[in-house]
């Protein structure tokens, strides 16, 4: 994946989302509330009705309403009651990007895609990686007013990565969500958490660090998710 320092999303990227999004219409409709930039993209793109990919269709026929999976999975981890929250680590340029929903007793659930046009083939014209995942973050501490440290247990895909398939012209590789591997140490920051005390690698991956010498920020706007082995950072769109 090559890194981009610019925040839009290009028609051609446009495309490209509407090949992998639609298949995730029914992933958490029933516990994520529909705020943010990812439920809004997804949002409009299901509602254009595309066509769902095969491998995927058991999964959207079998989900059930997962309100009583909640209720049984365990008790909150965190103490604040704004959850569910919706995460997400990108260039910002839109050919890649993982994005979850993370919800108050540390349970999580989410999508990655990768968009690769130049990797052709006889019957396909680009190449998409992608993969539905889901984990679980436990042994939440709070380090201070605005920081809290977390473990990262059971991440797990639906198919086990390096899978393939064709259809409608793409192929789909079965990958790992970028972000999450790597390490199980994370950090959790609230706002208004002081950008001084927080990396520049991974300030990097916030939508808005490109703004903060010019609008003078002093603190972050958002929730943030560090990946402690990385550096790379997961986070909210205001």
């Amino acid at each position: 994946m090559k890194r981009k320092n610019f925040l839009f999303v290009s028609i051609a990227m446009a495309a490209v989302f509407c090949f992998f999004l639609p298949v995730g219409c029914g992933i958490d409709q029933k516990i994520t509330a529909p705020t943010g930039q990812f439920s809004l993209l997804r949002e409009r793109l299901c509602s254009l009705k595309m066509p769902v990919i095969p491998q995927e269709a058991a999964f959207q026929e079998n989900r059930k309403d997962s309100s009583h999976i909640l209720k049984k999975r365990g008790k909150a981890v965190f103490p604040w009651d704004v959850f569910p929250l919706e995460f997400t680590f990108s260039s910002g340029a839109g050919a890649w990007g993982s994005y979850f929903t993370l919800h108050q007793d540390g349970f999580f659930e989410g999508l990655f895609h990768n968009s690769e046009m130049e990797e052709t083939g006889d019957d396909y014209e680009v190449t998409f990686y992608t993969c539905r995942f889901s984990g679980q973050f436990t042994q939440v501490r709070q380090i201070d007013d605005n920081t809290f440290s977390m473990v990262l247990e059971g991440l797990s895909t639906e198919e086990p990565a390096g899978k393939e398939w064709t259809w409608d012209n793409a192929r789909y590789i079965s990958s790992q969500p970028s972000g999450l591997t790597g390490g199980t140490e994370f950090l959790f920051y609230l706002p208004p958490t002081p950008l001084s005390g927080l990396s520049e690698e991974f300030l990097s991956w916030w939508p808005y660090h490109f703004m903060e010498d010019s609008d003078g920020f002093e603190t972050l706007s958002c929730y943030g998710i560090r990946n402690m082995a990385t550096e790379e950072g997961f986070f909210t769109y205001e």
